[in-house]
Protein backbone atom coordinates (compact mmCIF):
# COMPACT_ATOMS: atom_id res chain seq x y z
CA UNK A 1 0.00 0.00 0.00
CA UNK A 2 1.44 3.43 -1.07
CA UNK A 3 2.56 5.79 1.74
CA UNK A 4 1.46 9.10 1.86
CA UNK A 5 4.04 11.98 1.11
CA UNK A 6 2.86 15.58 1.19
CA UNK A 7 4.51 17.66 -1.36
CA UNK A 8 7.53 19.84 -0.36
CA UNK A 9 7.28 23.09 -1.84
CA UNK A 10 10.12 25.01 -3.07
CA UNK A 11 12.11 25.92 -0.07
CA UNK A 12 12.60 30.03 0.60
CA UNK A 13 15.09 31.66 -1.36
CA UNK A 14 18.53 32.60 0.42
CA UNK A 15 22.06 33.70 -1.04
CA UNK A 16 24.06 30.77 -2.21
CA UNK A 17 26.95 29.84 0.10
CA UNK A 18 29.63 30.13 -2.10
CA UNK A 19 28.47 33.60 -3.41
CA UNK A 20 28.31 34.72 0.19
CA UNK A 21 31.74 33.70 0.97
CA UNK A 22 33.30 35.10 -2.13
CA UNK A 23 31.31 38.80 -1.10
CA UNK A 24 32.72 38.24 2.19
CA UNK A 25 36.39 37.89 1.23
CA UNK A 26 35.77 40.68 -1.63
CA UNK A 27 34.39 43.17 1.29
CA UNK A 28 37.73 42.39 3.83
CA UNK A 29 40.05 43.08 0.93
CA UNK A 30 38.32 46.67 0.42
CA UNK A 31 37.91 47.07 3.87
CA UNK A 32 41.54 46.46 4.24
CA UNK A 33 42.53 48.78 1.33
CA UNK A 34 40.44 51.74 2.82
CA UNK A 35 42.00 51.33 6.18
CA UNK A 36 45.63 51.08 4.29
CA UNK A 37 44.84 54.13 2.41
CA UNK A 38 43.74 56.18 5.35
CA UNK A 39 47.09 55.17 7.64
CA UNK A 40 49.00 56.49 4.53
CA UNK A 41 47.50 59.50 3.75
CA UNK A 42 48.26 60.42 7.48
CA UNK A 43 51.47 60.05 7.62
CA UNK A 44 52.43 56.85 8.83
CA UNK A 45 54.66 54.82 6.64
CA UNK A 46 52.82 52.01 4.44
CA UNK A 47 55.07 48.68 6.07
CA UNK A 48 53.20 50.42 9.54
CA UNK A 49 50.39 51.34 7.74
CA UNK A 50 49.97 47.47 6.46
CA UNK A 51 50.55 46.17 9.71
CA UNK A 52 47.87 48.51 11.38
CA UNK A 53 45.64 47.25 8.67
CA UNK A 54 45.46 43.78 9.17
CA UNK A 55 45.59 43.82 12.74
CA UNK A 56 42.31 45.82 12.38
CA UNK A 57 41.02 43.20 9.49
CA UNK A 58 41.43 40.00 10.68
CA UNK A 59 39.74 40.04 14.03
CA UNK A 60 36.80 41.58 12.17
CA UNK A 61 37.04 38.81 9.26
CA UNK A 62 37.02 36.19 12.22
CA UNK A 63 34.03 37.98 14.26
CA UNK A 64 32.47 38.70 10.38
CA UNK A 65 32.33 34.81 9.41
CA UNK A 66 30.37 34.02 12.75
CA UNK A 67 28.50 36.86 12.31
CA UNK A 68 27.69 35.78 8.19
CA UNK A 69 26.96 32.12 9.62
CA UNK A 70 24.31 33.31 12.46
CA UNK A 71 22.68 35.80 9.78
CA UNK A 72 22.04 32.89 7.12
CA UNK A 73 20.13 31.18 10.07
CA UNK A 74 18.21 34.50 11.12
CA UNK A 75 16.23 35.11 8.14
CA UNK A 76 14.62 38.48 7.55
CA UNK A 77 11.08 38.63 8.68
CA UNK A 78 9.38 42.08 8.24
CA UNK A 79 7.20 41.51 10.96
CA UNK A 80 9.79 40.94 13.60
CA UNK A 81 11.92 43.97 12.56
CA UNK A 82 11.55 45.41 16.12
CA UNK A 83 12.77 42.44 18.00
CA UNK A 84 15.66 41.99 15.44
CA UNK A 85 16.65 45.65 15.86
CA UNK A 86 16.92 45.04 19.57
CA UNK A 87 19.13 41.40 18.91
CA UNK A 88 21.66 43.68 16.48
CA UNK A 89 21.45 46.86 18.77
CA UNK A 90 22.54 44.22 21.50
CA UNK A 91 24.77 42.96 19.33
CA UNK A 92 26.89 45.56 18.34
CA UNK A 93 28.57 46.43 21.21
CA UNK A 94 30.19 43.03 22.46
CA UNK A 95 30.91 42.51 18.52
CA UNK A 96 33.22 45.98 18.96
CA UNK A 97 34.85 45.11 22.26
CA UNK A 98 35.57 41.31 21.11
CA UNK A 99 37.25 42.74 17.81
CA UNK A 100 39.16 45.47 20.38
CA UNK A 101 40.19 42.61 22.36
CA UNK A 102 41.70 40.51 19.58
CA UNK A 103 43.28 43.49 17.92
CA UNK A 104 44.85 43.87 21.18
CA UNK A 105 46.35 40.48 21.79
CA UNK A 106 47.63 40.70 17.96
CA UNK A 107 49.16 44.33 18.48
CA UNK A 108 50.84 42.28 21.53
CA UNK A 109 52.02 39.58 19.99
CA UNK A 110 53.81 41.62 16.98
CA UNK A 111 55.47 44.00 20.22
CA UNK A 112 56.72 40.51 21.35
CA UNK A 113 58.21 39.63 18.12
CA UNK A 114 59.93 42.51 18.42
CA UNK A 115 61.61 41.46 21.52
CA UNK A 116 58.99 43.06 24.17
CA UNK A 117 56.18 41.60 26.80
CA UNK A 118 53.44 39.48 24.90
CA UNK A 119 50.36 41.08 26.34
CA UNK A 120 47.18 43.10 25.96
CA UNK A 121 47.94 46.77 24.46
CA UNK A 122 44.82 48.19 24.56
CA UNK A 123 44.02 51.55 22.81
CA UNK A 124 43.15 54.85 25.60
CA UNK A 125 41.40 57.93 24.86
CA UNK A 126 39.90 58.82 21.11
CA UNK A 127 41.83 55.64 19.37
CA UNK A 128 39.63 53.70 21.99
CA UNK A 129 36.86 55.39 20.49
CA UNK A 130 37.82 55.36 16.82
CA UNK A 131 38.22 51.46 17.16
CA UNK A 132 34.59 51.21 18.85
CA UNK A 133 33.05 52.85 16.55
CA UNK A 134 34.98 51.20 13.62
CA UNK A 135 33.75 47.86 15.10
CA UNK A 136 30.12 48.98 14.98
CA UNK A 137 30.16 50.28 11.76
CA UNK A 138 31.94 47.02 10.35
CA UNK A 139 29.11 44.68 12.28
CA UNK A 140 26.13 47.53 10.68
CA UNK A 141 27.43 46.41 7.69
CA UNK A 142 27.38 42.94 7.54
CA UNK A 143 24.32 42.95 8.74
CA UNK A 144 22.65 45.31 6.52
CA UNK A 145 24.59 43.69 3.81
CA UNK A 146 23.48 40.22 4.25
CA UNK A 147 19.77 41.43 5.22
CA UNK A 148 19.34 43.48 1.85
CA UNK A 149 20.93 40.60 0.08
CA UNK A 150 18.20 38.08 1.80
CA UNK A 151 15.48 40.76 0.94
CA UNK A 152 16.71 40.87 -3.24
CA UNK A 153 16.86 36.87 -3.21
CA UNK A 154 13.13 36.92 -1.43
CA UNK A 155 12.09 39.81 -4.17
CA UNK A 156 13.36 37.66 -7.13
CA UNK A 157 11.57 34.04 -5.50
CA UNK A 158 8.38 36.26 -5.09
CA UNK A 159 8.43 37.94 -8.97
CA UNK A 160 9.62 34.29 -10.31
CA UNK A 161 6.46 32.47 -8.04
CA UNK A 162 3.92 35.37 -8.80
CA UNK A 163 5.16 34.91 -12.31
CA UNK A 164 4.26 31.34 -12.60
CA UNK A 165 1.06 31.80 -10.76
CA UNK A 166 -0.17 33.87 -12.95
CA UNK A 167 0.41 31.34 -15.79
CA UNK A 168 -0.94 28.29 -14.16
CA UNK A 169 -3.88 30.44 -13.27
CA UNK A 170 -4.20 30.75 -16.79
CA UNK A 171 -3.95 27.48 -17.37
CA UNK A 172 -6.25 26.49 -14.99
CA UNK A 173 -9.20 28.77 -16.08
CA UNK A 174 -8.48 27.89 -20.04
CA UNK A 175 -8.72 23.93 -18.81
CA UNK A 176 -11.47 24.29 -17.00
CA UNK A 177 -13.51 26.34 -20.19
CA UNK A 178 -12.50 24.07 -22.47
CA UNK A 179 -13.78 21.24 -19.84
CA UNK A 180 -17.49 23.20 -19.63
CA UNK A 181 -17.49 23.97 -23.34
CA UNK A 182 -15.95 20.50 -24.62
CA UNK A 183 -18.51 19.43 -27.31
CA UNK A 184 -18.52 15.91 -25.69
CA UNK A 185 -19.87 17.70 -22.28
CA UNK A 186 -22.14 19.96 -24.10
CA UNK A 187 -23.81 17.11 -26.42
CA UNK A 188 -24.31 15.06 -23.08
CA UNK A 189 -26.10 17.95 -21.18
CA UNK A 190 -27.90 18.77 -23.96
CA UNK A 191 -29.22 15.12 -24.55
CA UNK A 192 -30.27 15.36 -21.13
CA UNK A 193 -31.97 18.78 -21.48
CA UNK A 194 -33.89 17.52 -24.34
CA UNK A 195 -34.88 14.49 -23.00
CA UNK A 196 -36.16 15.97 -19.86
CA UNK A 197 -37.72 18.72 -22.26
CA UNK A 198 -40.38 15.88 -22.96
CA UNK A 199 -41.14 14.60 -19.39
CA UNK A 200 -40.71 17.56 -17.10
CA UNK A 201 -40.31 20.70 -18.42
CA UNK A 202 -39.42 22.56 -15.00
CA UNK A 203 -36.72 20.51 -14.63
CA UNK A 204 -35.48 21.13 -18.01
CA UNK A 205 -35.52 24.88 -17.14
CA UNK A 206 -33.42 24.03 -14.07
CA UNK A 207 -30.73 22.20 -16.39
CA UNK A 208 -30.23 24.86 -18.48
CA UNK A 209 -30.19 27.67 -15.55
CA UNK A 210 -27.56 25.10 -14.32
CA UNK A 211 -25.32 25.43 -17.36
CA UNK A 212 -25.60 29.23 -17.62
CA UNK A 213 -24.38 29.61 -13.93
CA UNK A 214 -21.61 26.95 -14.72
CA UNK A 215 -20.44 29.22 -17.66
CA UNK A 216 -21.18 32.52 -16.39
CA UNK A 217 -18.53 32.01 -12.89
CA UNK A 218 -16.01 30.18 -15.56
CA UNK A 219 -16.28 33.95 -17.80
CA UNK A 220 -16.70 36.35 -15.01
CA UNK A 221 -13.40 34.88 -12.92
CA UNK A 222 -11.50 34.59 -16.42
CA UNK A 223 -12.98 38.58 -17.00
CA UNK A 224 -12.10 39.44 -13.91
CA UNK A 225 -8.52 38.19 -13.36
CA UNK A 226 -9.62 36.93 -9.92
CA UNK A 227 -6.64 34.46 -8.07
CA UNK A 228 -8.95 33.78 -5.49
CA UNK A 229 -12.40 32.96 -4.77
CA UNK A 230 -14.19 32.31 -1.53
CA UNK A 231 -14.96 28.67 -0.57
CA UNK A 232 -19.13 29.90 -0.51
CA UNK A 233 -18.04 30.48 -3.88
CA UNK A 234 -16.18 27.68 -5.75
CA UNK A 235 -18.58 25.13 -3.18
CA UNK A 236 -22.04 26.79 -5.30
CA UNK A 237 -19.88 26.51 -8.55
CA UNK A 238 -18.89 22.66 -8.12
CA UNK A 239 -22.22 21.77 -6.61
CA UNK A 240 -23.82 23.16 -10.21
CA UNK A 241 -21.15 20.69 -11.58
CA UNK A 242 -22.33 17.69 -9.77
CA UNK A 243 -26.33 18.38 -10.82
CA UNK A 244 -25.16 18.67 -14.74
CA UNK A 245 -23.12 15.57 -14.12
CA UNK A 246 -25.79 13.74 -11.95
CA UNK A 247 -28.09 14.35 -14.81
CA UNK A 248 -25.99 12.34 -17.30
CA UNK A 249 -24.68 9.57 -15.06
CA UNK A 250 -28.11 9.27 -12.86
CA UNK A 251 -28.00 6.66 -10.39
CA UNK A 252 -24.52 5.28 -10.85
CA UNK A 253 -23.26 8.33 -9.28
CA UNK A 254 -23.87 8.78 -5.87
CA UNK A 255 -22.27 11.64 -3.89
CA UNK A 256 -21.13 12.36 0.03
CA UNK A 257 -20.62 16.08 -0.05
CA UNK A 258 -19.99 18.18 3.34
CA UNK A 259 -18.68 22.16 4.12
CA UNK A 260 -18.18 23.13 6.81
CA UNK A 261 -19.91 26.42 7.39
CA UNK A 262 -17.33 27.90 9.56
CA UNK A 263 -14.86 27.70 5.80
CA UNK A 264 -17.78 29.61 3.67
CA UNK A 265 -15.64 32.76 3.70
CA UNK A 266 -11.77 31.37 3.47
CA UNK A 267 -10.52 31.82 0.41
CA UNK A 268 -9.05 29.33 -1.97
CA UNK A 269 -7.64 29.49 -5.60
CA UNK A 270 -10.49 29.75 -8.20
CA UNK A 271 -11.15 26.97 -10.04
CA UNK A 272 -10.01 24.33 -7.39
CA UNK A 273 -12.23 22.21 -6.61
CA UNK A 274 -13.49 21.67 -9.84
CA UNK A 275 -10.86 19.80 -11.08
CA UNK A 276 -10.50 17.38 -8.66
CA UNK A 277 -14.26 16.49 -8.58
CA UNK A 278 -13.82 16.17 -13.08
CA UNK A 279 -11.24 13.65 -12.05
CA UNK A 280 -12.82 11.33 -9.42
CA UNK A 281 -15.75 11.56 -12.45
CA UNK A 282 -13.63 10.34 -15.24
CA UNK A 283 -11.37 7.74 -13.24
CA UNK A 284 -13.82 6.80 -10.33
CA UNK A 285 -17.19 6.92 -11.94
CA UNK A 286 -17.68 6.99 -16.23
CA UNK A 287 -15.36 4.01 -16.20
CA UNK A 288 -17.53 1.54 -13.72
CA UNK A 289 -20.61 -0.06 -15.08
CA UNK A 290 -22.27 0.24 -11.32
CA UNK A 291 -20.82 3.36 -11.59
CA UNK A 292 -19.69 4.71 -8.49
CA UNK A 293 -18.77 7.09 -5.08
CA UNK A 294 -17.75 10.27 -4.81
CA UNK A 295 -16.97 11.86 -1.54
CA UNK A 296 -16.33 15.73 -1.18
CA UNK A 297 -15.94 17.38 2.14
CA UNK A 298 -14.15 20.95 2.57
CA UNK A 299 -13.28 21.87 6.13
CA UNK A 300 -11.83 24.78 8.49
CA UNK A 301 -8.96 23.37 10.58
CA UNK A 302 -7.75 24.80 13.64
CA UNK A 303 -4.40 27.16 12.98
CA UNK A 304 -6.95 28.91 10.19
CA UNK A 305 -6.09 26.27 7.57
CA UNK A 306 -8.74 25.01 4.61
CA UNK A 307 -8.58 21.40 3.75
CA UNK A 308 -10.43 19.51 0.77
CA UNK A 309 -10.76 16.28 0.42
CA UNK A 310 -11.82 14.34 -2.71
CA UNK A 311 -12.29 10.40 -2.70
CA UNK A 312 -13.22 8.48 -5.18
CA UNK A 313 -13.54 4.43 -6.23
CA UNK A 314 -10.80 3.18 -8.20
CA UNK A 315 -11.87 1.76 -12.20
CA UNK A 316 -11.32 -2.28 -10.30
CA UNK A 317 -7.58 -2.73 -11.05
CA UNK A 318 -5.83 -4.89 -9.52
CA UNK A 319 -2.69 -2.60 -9.04
CA UNK A 320 -3.78 0.16 -6.68
CA UNK A 321 -2.21 3.26 -8.58
CA UNK A 322 0.04 5.26 -6.83
CA UNK A 323 -0.88 8.83 -8.30
CA UNK A 324 -2.18 7.44 -11.55
CA UNK A 325 -5.15 7.76 -13.19
CA UNK A 326 -5.76 11.09 -11.96
CA UNK A 327 -2.03 12.43 -14.27
CA UNK A 328 -1.62 15.50 -15.38
CA UNK A 329 -4.83 17.08 -13.84
CA UNK A 330 -3.48 16.53 -10.51
CA UNK A 331 0.16 17.80 -11.63
CA UNK A 332 -0.89 20.92 -12.75
CA UNK A 333 -2.57 21.40 -9.36
CA UNK A 334 -0.12 20.99 -7.38
CA UNK A 335 2.11 23.04 -9.22
CA UNK A 336 -0.54 25.76 -8.83
CA UNK A 337 -0.52 25.57 -5.16
CA UNK A 338 3.52 25.68 -4.86
CA UNK A 339 3.29 28.38 -7.00
CA UNK A 340 0.45 30.63 -5.25
CA UNK A 341 1.54 29.42 -1.23
CA UNK A 342 5.12 28.00 -1.62
CA UNK A 343 5.86 25.02 1.10
CA UNK A 344 2.48 26.08 3.04
CA UNK A 345 0.10 24.57 0.09
CA UNK A 346 0.50 20.82 0.73
CA UNK A 347 -1.25 18.39 -1.78
CA UNK A 348 -1.55 15.05 -1.18
CA UNK A 349 -2.53 12.14 -2.99
CA UNK A 350 -2.59 8.02 -3.09
CA UNK A 351 -4.79 4.74 -2.42
CA UNK A 352 -6.33 4.25 0.79
CA UNK A 353 -6.50 1.01 2.73
CA UNK A 354 -10.09 0.51 1.73
CA UNK A 355 -9.04 0.42 -1.91
CA UNK A 356 -9.75 3.64 -3.20
CA UNK A 357 -8.36 7.20 -4.01
CA UNK A 358 -7.89 10.27 -1.64
CA UNK A 359 -6.72 13.73 -3.00
CA UNK A 360 -6.26 16.05 0.06
CA UNK A 361 -5.27 20.02 -0.23
CA UNK A 362 -4.53 21.83 2.83
CA UNK A 363 -4.09 25.52 2.15
CA UNK A 364 -3.91 28.93 4.56
CA UNK A 365 -7.39 29.99 4.62
CA UNK A 366 -6.51 33.67 4.28
CA UNK A 367 -4.01 33.59 1.00
CA UNK A 368 -1.87 36.47 2.91
CA UNK A 369 -0.59 34.66 5.12
CA UNK A 370 1.85 32.42 2.98
CA UNK A 371 3.51 36.42 2.15
CA UNK A 372 4.26 36.82 5.36
CA UNK A 373 5.36 33.58 6.91
CA UNK A 374 7.15 33.20 3.41
CA UNK A 375 9.27 36.37 4.67
CA UNK A 376 8.31 37.84 1.64
CA UNK A 377 9.11 41.67 0.24
CA UNK A 378 6.40 44.05 -0.26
Amino acid sequence: MPVWKPDEGPAPAEPQPARVWRAFVFGGLIYFSVLMAVFVLNGMPWPQGAGASVMLVVPSALLGAIVTSVLRRMRWRRHRLPMLLVIHTAAALPFSGTSLWLTGLLRGAYAALGGGEWTIIWPQGAVLRFHLILGTLVYAVLVGAMYAWQADAYARQEQARRGRAEELQTRAELQALRSQLNPHFLLNTLHAIVALMRRDVGEAERAVEELAGLLAYVLRMHREGDEFATVGQEWKFVQQYLALEQRRFGSRLRVNSSCDPAAANAFLPVLTIQPLVENALIHGVAPRTAGGTVDLHVDLLTGNEVRVVVINDLPGTSQLPREAPHGSGLAVIRQRMAALYGHRGRVVAGATKEGRFKVEINVPADPTQSSADEGRVP
